[in-house]
């Protein structure tokens, strides 16, 4: 009778490490599928639904019935994505001690972050924005402000602000750390003209001539008047300026790199909707100041405490493993063309003249106040400067 109690209690024992060894091969191939899937959903570079891709993962293995639940959560510098799974065993010999049920459990988390997020958020102020437009993107872009930098714990994310119209108006702490050649000298119209050749980059230089916007209006004609009392009277052939390319604003610039949402929101609500529509241009500048060449001027920016000092190091290297650019851009609608006055009318007597039945007279422009005067004589104009 005892060699029987041995005989049988050794079956069971036996009976029961075999089971145990299905359950740990099965949990094995569970939680080695878990996690192989997790990591290629979690990859920030993973393109497909990272839902799909544990599944996908499951289907090939054979195992789709196994896989349970799968939870992502994901922002703009990280994804997580969870998963958990279940197989039943099917023990063959632990029903002799009551277990019917042995089921293999397996979970497993994967998560990608970048630690340093750069974002220019370019904006839409051109007059098509006007009233109800304009309205929604500041709501949006003050909900966007408030979702990325709230959970921000880290400090980590830094957001600019690029307002454009028909042009990009600098402000002037920003405009004088470019060599503006042709400066108007307005107050709080500061914008530049950038060449097609700098467009073939993604920076912008500092040290290349870049000529200031015109502050003209290109849209209306000059109020002409036919008897000016004397060369010099400021009433006569007096520039028109209601639709300048450049408006003078101190709250449509420029806003440098900033980690503060109350700062960040007040700078967006504070936008007007005037001016044409130049995406090209919004764009340029909102890939400049993630640039890495800009690292220097954020450096002196820096050293005066116009960017938070937990900013440096920015803009980082494009091939930065530990940081993500981003361009944010809302707009209502197309690009328009660029229009400018040619450099050879921007300072200067101007070429342009007057014709009259006795003769040509010289017409002279002040590139400061606008103002353009001519001999009291009845006439029209010959030649533009566009």
């Amino acid at each position: 009778m005892f060699s029987l109690f041995l005989f049988v209690l050794m079956t069971i024992m036996g009976g029961i490490a075999v089971d145990v060894m299905k359950y740990e091969t099965t949990r094995t191939t569970i939680q080695q599928t878990l996690d192989r899937s997790t990591l290629a959903a979690a990859s920030l570079t993973q393109e497909m639904d990272p839902e799909s891709v544990v599944t996908d993962y499951f289907d090939k293995a054979g195992m789709s019935e196994w896989l349970t639940s799968v939870t992502v959560t994901e922002g703009m510098n990280f994804r997580n994505v969870n998963a958990k799974a279940t197989a039943a065993t099917d023990p063959f010999f632990m029903h002799m001690i009551g277990i019917d049920s042995f089921d293999a459990l397996g979970a497993s988390t994967a998560e990608q972050r970048i630690a340093n997020v750069e974002i220019s958020l370019v904006l839409d102020v051109s007059g098509s924005m006007a009233g109800a437009k304009l309205t929604n993107l500041k709501t949006a872009a003050k909900e966007f402000v408030d979702t990325v930098l709230s959970s921000d714990s880290d400090h980590r994310i830094s957001i600019s602000i690029v307002p454009y119209n028909a042009q990009v108006n600098l402000g002037p702490t920003l405009r004088a750390k470019y060599n503006a050649a042709h400066q108007h000298g307005v107050a709080n119209a500061n914008c530049l003209e950038l060449t097609p050749a700098m467009h073939t980059v993604n920076g912008i230089s500092r040290t290349v001539a870049i000529p200031m916007m015109a502050y003209a209006d290109i849209a209306y004609a000059t109020n002409k008047v036919n008897s000016p009392v004397s060369p010099t009277d400021t009433n006569y052939a007096k520039a028109n300026f209601g639709t300048a390319w450049c408006p003078v604003s101190t709250v449509n610039v420029v806003r440098l790199p900033n980690q503060s949402i109350s700062v960040l929101q007040s700078q967006i609500q504070n936008l007007v909707a005037a001016g044409n529509t130049s995406i090209m241009t919004g764009m340029k500048w909102g890939l400049a100041l993630i640039d890495p060449s800009a690292r220097p001027m954020f450096e002196e920016f820096i050293s005066v405490g116009a960017i938070p000092a937990t900013l440096t190091g920015r803009p980082f290297e494009y091939d930065d493993d530990e940081a993500i650019k981003v361009v944010v851009l809302m707009t209502d609608g197309e690009h328009v063309a660029h229009e400018f006055v040619k450099d050879a009318f921007k300072t200067g007597p101007s070429s342009i003249y007057l014709s009259s039945g006795d003769g040509n007279y010289s017409v002279y422009h002040s590139a400061r106040s606008g103002n353009k005067y001519w001999t009291p004589h009845r006439s029209e104009w010959r030649a533009a400067a566009w």
